[in-house]
């Protein structure tokens, strides 16, 4: 999910390779990049250290476990926090939201929270009776943020939302693609999407991974990789963080509002 760049992805594989090693359990670091669907990388069942979305952890998933979440430079109170930005050209002239409206909204995947639920949860209460529908095309899924900016870029969406972290990744990895595009506003807080492991993965195993990931900082060969990918810390996290993300997905589909639109 965060290997915006080559350059990224050594970081994250040094990064959890120095926690699995202080832990004394033996992983192994697959590459899963896009366009592969994380979907599967989710269903596999030797998970150990794998970054999942929390609002199909909500929603479902049992057979994986969250165990730790990062806190970010985005974190807000030292907390595993994070937000979707908003995104549009930085050649065109929008410069809020609601300037957006009339136009047409691009969408990650049904099981994106800051790419699809996120944003669907800060336009509902932007509706009204008059104006039950914001958009005058609603386009997705797109599938990776990635593929939403490129379909930003070739003027087939006006605007979409990406997780603001994997915005932060792309600015500090890859400035020159980050160029193209600017962020016009963030939604509320929501829980960063943690680390799982397989649900049958050994118990004893998982809370040794949960104490190394928490001492990554006060190991000396991991601050370069934390600064590097803007990680403050990690924390401890378990599958009712995510519960208010489930929580968002029945009001908006309550108000019959299934898609960003």
């Amino acid at each position: 999910m965060y290997d915006v760049t080559p350059e990224a992805r050594r970081h994250w594989h040094a990064l959890l390779a120095t926690a699995a090693r202080n832990a004394g359990v033996a992983v192994e670091c697959v590459d899963h990049a896009a366009p592969t669907a994380l979907t599967d990388l989710w269903a596999r069942s030797d998970l150990a250290l794998a970054f999942m979305c929390g609002f199909p952890l909500a929603t479902g998933y049992p057979q994986v476990r969250p165990i730790a979440a990062p806190v970010t430079v985005l974190a807000r109170d030292g907390l595993p926090t994070y937000q979707s930005v908003w995104l549009v050209r930085a050649d065109g002239a929008f410069d809020t939201l609601a300037s957006t409206f009339g136009h047409r909204i691009g969408w990650l995947a049904l099981h994106s929270h800051s790419g699809f639920n996120a944003p669907r949860h800060a336009l509902l209460a932007r509706r009204s009776t008059d104006r039950p529908r914001l958009f005058s095309e609603s386009v997705g899924p797109l599938g990776h943020p990635r593929a939403a900016l490129a379909a930003l870029g070739a003027e087939r969406i006006d605007v979409t939302a990406v997780d603001a972290y994997w915005w932060w990744l792309l600015q500090r990895h890859d400035a020159r693609a980050a160029s193209d595009f600017r962020a016009i506003g963030i939604t509320d807080d929501a829980p960063m999407p943690p680390l799982v492991c397989a649900a049958d993965f050994p118990e004893a195993s998982a809370s040794r991974l949960v104490e190394a990931l928490a001492a990554l900082p006060e190991d000396a060969g991991a601050r370069t990789h934390l600064a590097a990918l803007g990680v403050r810390c990690f924390a401890a996290v378990t599958r009712t963080d995510y519960a208010p993300l489930g929580e968002m997905d029945r009001d908006a589909r309550a108000a019959g509002y299934p898609l960003p639109a």
